[in-house]
């Protein structure tokens, strides 16, 4: 699944009343199209005990975002992200004070990987560096395999996960078979690995047990855990089918430990993401 992560946005650049494209972006090898709504539940421990700015830190939150996506062969990707009003509006409006400032409406990110973001009148706000991985894989897949399409969103075909796991044994990896078409790889610290969770940061500290359903080609889930075996991440996938037949995500489920800086207490948080409206077209000559 992709994990399009925004870096933190401060406002490097103003500019003048320049508007935005309205969503055009060159079409590539793999173009994508879909709906995606997040629901943050943080949790809170002592509740009686927490002072304000805890409790504030452990409301739920949701949004709720259009993303259109182009990836192309050489492994860059544009994007264009679009604030819609959540479904499930957790929003408190009477305890939110009014604010002048202007919010990002639009995100528009170019293959150099330069953030454009703008209001909801279409002008730019700012300009910020986004780091984007590389889809080069998923692209490689795609040629190989046209039925490949939604690798970029976690959904492989049975094939690929039979390289996935091939490549896991190679690198170390433990492969188990689980029966039912059910097969887990646990990959330890420091070998990098599969995982969606996984970032590059934490590969030296960090193991991941990833779930896959090798008759769908599908990963069921995966689960980070920490030296001492505690688990810090563990996210679940569900799916569904297209008008095409085609296995898209519908869902993921994630729960994420960490501790909390004031009061050295673990916390909870999950997040519920729910994906719609996925189309999918592909571009090879």
């Amino acid at each position: 699944m992709f994990l399009f992560l925004l870096a933190s946005c401060q406002k490097d650049v103003d500019v003048e009343n320049v508007k935005s494209k309205q969503s055009h972006i060159d079409p590539g090898i793999i173009n994508l199209e879909y709906e995606v709504e997040t629901l943050t539940v943080p949790s809170l421990q002592n509740a009686d005990d927490a002072n304000a700015q805890q409790k504030i830190q452990a409301m739920a939150f949701s949004e709720r975002n259009k993303i259109k996506m182009s990836a192309y062969a050489d492994g860059t990707s544009a994007w264009r992200i679009e604030k819609q009003k959540p479904k499930n509006d957790l929003s408190v409006q009477h305890e939110t004070p009014p604010s002048d400032l202007r919010e990002v409406k639009i995100t528009e990110v170019d293959r150099a990987g330069m953030g454009r973001f703008y209001d909801d009148k279409g002008a730019l706000l700012f300009t910020h560096k986004v780091p984007i991985a590389s889809l080069k894989d998923a692209v490689a897949n795609v040629f190989e395999n046209p039925n490949a399409i939604f690798t970029a969103m976690g959904v492989n075909t049975a094939e690929n996960v039979a390289k996935i796991l091939a490549r896991a044994k190679a690198q170390g990896s433990i492969v188990q078979d689980l029966g039912n078409g059910m097969t887990s790889v646990r990959t330890g610290k420091g070998k990098g690995g599969e995982s969606t969770l996984r970032q590059k940061d934490e590969a030296d500290n960090l193991t991941s047990v990833d779930i896959f359903n090798t008759a769908l080609g599908i990963m069921m889930g995966s689960t980070l855990y920490d030296e001492q075996e505690n688990i810090v991440c563990q996210v679940y996938y569900s799916y569904v089918y297209n008008e095409q037949n085609k296995l898209v995500p519908e869902a993921t489920f994630l729960q994420s430990w960490d501790i909390d800086p004031i009061t050295g207490e673990k916390r909870k948080t999950e997040t519920h993401t729910y994906f719609e409206n996925v189309t999918a077209t592909i571009n090879i000559n």
